[in-house]
This record gives C-alpha cells, structure tokens and sequence, in this order.
C-alpha cells in the first residue's frame, strides 16, 4: 500500500491539485452564498480556530471572488508545481497569521476575508525563490526582473495604503481594503522562499 502511495504521489506532483481544491471551496463558498458575516474573519473574537481558516475562502462580490480567486490559481499553480511542500507551508502559515496579525496591526476593522493576502504570500515566495535561483545561476538579468517584480509588490502596497482602495477591485462597496493583509502575506512568501529548497 506505501508503494502505491508513493507512486501516485510521484505522478501528481507536477499537478497543481492543492491549488485547485483550495480555489474550489472558494468557488462553491461564493455561489451557494455562503454567509460572509459568520465566515469572515471577526477582530473582535481573534482566536476563533474556524474563521481564521475559513475567511480566507469567504469574498464580498463577484470583482473580488474573481480577482481573488483567478490570481490564487495561477499563483498557486507555479509554486505548487515547482515545490508542494513549500505552496502548503506558504498557504498554512499565512492563512494562519494573517487573521491574527491584523487584530492588533488594524484593530479598527470588524471583519476581513478573500484569497487576497494568500495571493501576496504566493507572489512573494515565488519571486524570492525565482532571485535565489537566477542569483545562483549568475543569470543577472533575471535577478534584476524579478527585483523589479518585489519593488511592483510594495508600490501597490504603497497606493492601498495612500488610497484607501484595492489596485485591482474597483467596487470596495461591500468591504474596506485591508493593505496590511497584503504586507504580512508578503512577509510570510518571503520567509518561506528564502528558506525552501531551490532547483540547480
């Protein structure tokens, strides 16, 4: 049986299936309209186990749900693809974090949900991981685009904190930007990046 085991994980780990199951539940959350109000995340009562792992999955409106969840999957897929390992550890530790650190970074706010500081934390690992491998491979070129890709992450930080809007959702009717989400995403890919075993 551990054979069998093995093998179908070693023919479904160039496959994006974390990636897709977690988008998945995302998806069916938002059609059935699943109740944002007791899945989201609540600053008032910070340690609730079940809405720190399920405000994540839970987004306001259609622009939101699609944003979140398109740029999940493609994010998700490239890292997933290159480590399985390292996608879960990104997406576990800042799925984790990211609910709690905002009760005491923005106490302000009542409730937060969407796949958005996910998202950050599966853009930043991957570009870290993509400078360590060019820096190794003394492709310089690549390093510097990748850079360029770091200093895009903090200017978009940087214009959801001077606006008060998200970059990439027009309608923030239904729920108020929380940058500081997208900053401790982006703090946790860069740790697990820096960290995660790269390809020669």
């Amino acid at each position: 049986m551990s054979e069998k085991l093995k093998a179908i994980a070693l023919e479904t780990r160039h496959h994006a299936l974390l990636t897709l199951l977690f988008a998945s539940g995302a998806a069916v959350l938002f059609m059935l309209g699943a109740p944002a109000a007791s899945l989201s995340y609540n600053t008032n009562a910070p340690y609730e186990i079940a809405q720190i792992l399920s405000c994540h999955f839970v987004h306001w409106n259609m622009e939101h749900f699609f944003w979140s969840v398109a740029t999940f999957i493609v994010l998700g897929a490239l890292c997933e693809k290159r480590s399985r390992f390292a996608f879960l550890a990104c997406v576990l530790l800042a799925a984790a974090v990211i609910p709690v650190a905002l009760a005491s970074m923005v106490p302000e706010i009542q409730t937060y949900g969407g796949l958005s500081g996910l998202d950050c934390a599966l853009f930043v690992m991957a570009a870290v991981c993509l400078i360590r491998e060019k820096h190794k491979a003394k492709e310089w070129g690549g390093v510097a685009m990748c850079c360029l890709l770091i200093l895009a992450f903090f200017a978009k930080v940087t214009f959801e904190y001077a606006t008060g809007t998200a970059f990439f959702v027009s309608d923030v009717s239904a729920f108020v930007p929380v940058p500081a989400a997208h900053v401790v995403g982006g703090a946790i890919g860069a740790l697990v990046g820096a960290s995660c075993k790269i390809s020669s």
